[in-house]
């Protein structure tokens, strides 16, 4: 059991199974857009890194939160296509919210 950081939650945990090149990826992976649990301190900044450190794992089929299993690129989707938003508007996924959450609630810690 792996945990990378926020995304989902504040602690999405990740199942690594080694010997059959497959990972849980619970609810960071899910069809359509991500759910960011705010109330239970997930992160939309985070969310793209703690996907980073999953994908460095060396697995070939993902178990995701809400549909049956995935070949990599079902974990790797999610990512590519939120990076971009991120960058563009001048934000590293890992960037501390604490700057955003004094104004905004959706920005808690």
């Amino acid at each position: 059991m792996r945990d990378f950081g926020r995304g989902h939650t504040n602690g999405d945990t990740v199942i690594f199974f080694p010997d059959l090149r497959t990972v849980h990826a619970g609810d960071l992976v899910i069809d359509g857009m991500p759910v960011i649990d705010y109330d239970n301190g997930g992160g939309a900044l985070e969310f793209v890194t703690t996907l980073e450190k999953m994908l460095a794992l060396d697995f070939d089929t993902v178990i995701p939160g809400h549909r049956s299993g995935d070949a990599r690129r079902g974990a790797e989707a999610p990512r590519d296509s939120r990076a971009p938003y991120l960058s563009g508007a001048g934000l590293r996924p890992d960037a501390s919210t604490a700057a955003m959450g004094s104004s905004n609630p959706a920005f808690r810690r």
